[in-house]
């Protein structure tokens, strides 16, 4: 009988995993039947931040929006890291007001 893992086992490994492979780690979440928190997203994209993956970043924010775990310090996340990637327009976009 080994160890489940469950939402803080896997928020600590998206917290430790490059932006790239967060969505194959929330992927495992899925199948795995463990629902992610705001944590869980809010680690998937620091590690986009911390790599400059602006791209997996907006694909984190769409999935949490699916799940409605839609933060401001999500999208302050995505932001930052369209920002250190020179995607300054796509920053300005998710600001706008509809």
């Amino acid at each position: 009988m080994g160890v489940q893992p469950n939402v803080v086992s896997f928020n600590a490994a998206l917290a430790n995993t490059p932006g790239q492979h967060t969505a194959e780690l929330l992927a495992l979440m899925a199948r795995r039947q463990v629902r992610p928190s705001g944590l869980s997203f809010g680690a998937a994209m620091g590690a986009c931040e911390r790599s400059s993956h602006w791209r997996h970043a907006l694909d984190l924010l769409s999935t949490a929006k699916t799940f409605s775990l839609l933060e401001t310090s999500l999208v302050k996340a995505v932001v930052r890291s369209c920002r250190r990637s020179g995607q300054w327009q796509r920053a300005l976009s998710l600001l706008e007001v509809e």
